[in-house]
């Protein structure tokens, strides 16, 4: 696989001239379902024999890896027309026809692949792994084991804009949304120290990804209500393990949209109240997109949040927005470095090198690191030797129901 600064996580807007000399990248999202009844992958092993497979198989420019909403995402470098995207495609959905071995067993899958292509269908890494999303769920939607182009003109009739606004407001009548718990590991013990809340659609298969749904959300106004839900549920389950006599912390996340339109911090402080839980005992994990925004609204929502005694996290460190300045500005508690330079240990000597001047950088400042994505031993004993603190990935459990996270306790 090729390394360096070309992975899909740091794709960054081209200059004018790259665009006219023809130079085009795309990025393709493809969902994998499991056909056998009762298959349980709580560890996330369907998602890491497909990256397996994708990497056996792929051109050695392409980058391939798994996603937050259970997706591969392969970002396709020197792509010069969609008619050679959709031949990767095609070249993929072939991949897939053969079972895939998972500890040892064949499994069946099927395959839906979404084609973005860049700069057409977006120019930011979060605009391409929507629109690329949505074509899969329409790939998925006309029938299995095809691909789709992202089209703009139709993203509305596919679950895009007005229909999935619709979409997540029944879910929400209808209570289909859920929150699932992905235990936070302390490397140089091994346990498990904390937990990320991070919200699920529990519909019947063919909803869209976690990444659309906020994304309509934040738009539509309707994250406001989801994110004081999820509030809610990730401080009441933290107030039950707590009272079981178990020591953790809670991450939740929050969007821009909420720390600009609510008092986000009258309405964690009232949960922690209601459930009589330490202010302590909770994040609150902010993107680097949302410190772009230098207002003094911001600024004083974030300070307001540390006096409390909120720890503060900086999510997906590394993946375009970064700036050392922001680590000075704002009461920055913990770095979670991007997956997309933990795919890269053990493989590329570049996102070894990136990693281990974070997790210095940090530590002189007086932060903790969380490495996110951490699918294999190596990539574990990598970060144990360059002193990281934290760890997250399906190497140990993905996002899984409280019942399944107590069981990880034991």
């Amino acid at each position: 696989m090729a390394c360096a600064g070309k992975t899909f996580a740091r794709m960054a807007p081209m200059r004018p001239s790259a665009r006219q000399a023809g130079v085009r990248r795309a990025l393709l999202a493809i969902s994998l379902d499991h056909l056998e009844p009762g298959f349980r992958d709580s560890e996330g092993r369907l998602l890491s024999a497909g990256v397996a497979a994708l990497r056996r198989n792929l051109r050695s420019t392409d980058h391939a890896a798994g996603s937050e909403d259970d997706r591969l995402v392969v970002c396709l470098e020197d792509i010069t027309s969609a008619a050679a995207a959709a031949r990767i495609a095609q070249r993929i959905l072939r991949i897939f026809n053969q079972p895939l071995d998972i500890d040892g067993q064949q499994h069946f899958v099927t395959a839906n692949v979404g084609i973005a292509m860049y700069p057409t269908d977006g120019l930011s890494q979060g605009e391409l792994i929507r629109h690329a999303g949505l074509a899969s769920s329409r790939a998925k939607a006309e029938g299995r084991s095809g691909y789709r182009f992202f089209d703009r003109t139709r993203a509305d009739q596919d679950g895009g804009g007005p229909c999935l606004e619709r979409a997540i407001r029944r879910a929400m009548a209808n209570q289909e949304l859920g929150v699932a718990f992905q235990p936070l590991i302390e490397i140089r013990s091994g346990t498990v120290t904390g937990a990320e809340a991070l919200l699920r659609w529990c519909g019947n298969g063919t909803d869209p990804a976690i990444s659309e749904l906020v994304a309509v959300a934040e738009e539509s106004g309707l994250i406001l209500p989801i994110g004081q839900w999820v509030i809610g549920k990730a401080v009441h389950q933290l107030s039950q393990w707590t009272g079981q006599g178990r020591e953790l912390r809670m991450s939740v996340n929050l969007s821009a949209v909420q720390i600009h339109r609510q008092d986000v911090l009258g309405i964690i402080t009232q949960s922690l109240k209601t459930h009589s839980v330490q202010p302590g005992s909770l994040k609150a994990e902010i993107t680097e997109s949302v410190l772009l925004d230098q207002s003094d609204r911001l600024r004083n929502s974030l300070c307001a949040l540390h006096e409390a005694g909120i720890g503060l996290v900086l999510d997906d460190f590394g993946t375009g927005y970064s700036s050392l300045t922001y680590l000075r500005q704002f009461p920055i508690e913990t770095i979670k470095v991007d997956r997309s330079f933990i795919n890269g240990v053990g493989s590329c000597w570049n996102d070894e090198a990136i990693v281990s001047s974070v997790i210095r950088m940090a530590h002189s400042l007086g932060q903790t690191v969380v490495a996110e994505g951490v699918e294999t031993r190596e990539q574990l004993d990598f970060l144990r030797d360059q002193g990281c603190d934290f760890a997250q990935g399906y190497f140990f459990s993905g996002a899984v129901p409280a019942e399944e996270f107590g069981r990880l306790l034991m």
